[in-house]
């Protein structure tokens, strides 16, 4: 029962893996046009899917029997680099989001590429210190635990831009609308934005309960790794928690991938939006309509008993 849970989420993780490299690939044209952002999202969706895995068909939960201190200590970063790659992933995709909607949600030099991969390279580096260190003097786990808090906080907080981007469509939709009952390009547009506005919503939802049950098992003293045992308390519980946390993880992942494939079937009609919409007057006093498209940043656009739980970090 339990070879056959484990499996089950490590080939979940590997038909990620296999449904990113794809997308990936399909993006190849856009390392030639300097156009990272999509790919960028798909290689953290790629590595997260790679080291997620990799853990649940070696070493899942360390229940190996009699694991050493240097492997228990080598898979408990894996599990924190691929936690890493699911917050980084959800950030890039805000950034997509916002070129889109021209939205901001704070000053443009914060909004860009290398400074989310900047954020997410430095969160690896203090993970893999503080586990390192935590290795040596078990009394330094609070490094640990402020590592997961404040990633699963910049988490959160990207899920919110989530909604703003959301509202931000929703108002275009509305002032959009008596245009779209006549015009065949906005009633298009208008049924495209329909469509991203709900997997915004749904990625928002999934987001927020993903890093919130994040938070709280990095701070529960049952299930974080101030526990006082080397084992976990409370094992059904503690493992429904990871069994939700990963199938929030898994459905946030497909949320991402589709809106990114959404911009791969609908490319003409996604990988523009409309800016800017006047009514002229003719000679004839007759109303035509004129819309002007631009390139959104040059990027393209808008998815039985159980085993002893080794007591290590998990997010």
């Amino acid at each position: 029962m339990w070879l056959c849970y484990t499996r089950i989420f490590g080939v979940l993780y590997l038909f990620l893996v296999l449904y990113a490299s794809t997308v990936l690939w399909v993006l190849r044209r856009c390392f030639r046009e300097k156009k990272y952002r999509l790919p960028s999202l798909n290689i953290m969706l790629v590595f997260m899917g790679l080291t997620r895995s990799f853990v649940f068909f070696l070493n899942p939960y360390s229940t190996v029997e009699e694991p050493s201190q240097s492997l228990i200590v080598f898979f408990a970063i894996l599990t924190g680099i691929g936690g890493a790659c699911t917050t980084s992933a959800v950030s890039i995709l805000l950034l997509i989001v916002l070129d889109s909607t021209k939205t901001t949600l704070g000053p443009s030099q914060f909004t860009r590429l290398p400074v989310f991969l900047g954020i997410t390279v430095t969160n690896v580096t203090y993970l893999i210190i503080s586990d390192l260190i935590v290795w040596f003097e078990p009394k330094a786990k609070p490094m640990i635990i402020a590592c997961q808090v404040s990633f699963s906080l910049w988490g959160l907080f990207i899920t919110v831009g989530y909604l703003a981007a959301g509202a931000r469509i929703r108002r275009n939709l509305s002032a959009s609308h008596r245009m779209s009952s006549y015009n065949r390009c906005f009633r298009e547009q208008s049924k495209g934005l329909q469509s991203l506005l709900r997997l915004l919503y749904a990625c928002a939802v999934v987001g927020v309960l993903y890093f919130v049950l994040s938070i709280y098992s990095a701070t529960n003293n049952d299930f974080g790794v101030s526990n006082g045992s080397a084992y976990v308390k409370r094992e059904w519980d503690w493992l429904g928690l990871q069994t939700s946390s990963r199938i929030l993880e898994i459905s946030l992942s497909v949320l991402m991938l589709v809106i990114t494939t959404r911009s791969l079937r609908n490319e003409p009609e996604d990988r523009y939006v409309i800016e800017r919409t006047a009514c002229k007057t003719s000679k004839r006093n007759a109303c035509s309509l004129e819309t002007r498209t631009s390139h959104l940043n040059r990027e393209p656009s808008l998815i039985t008993d159980l085993p002893k739980f080794q007591q290590v970090s998990y997010v």
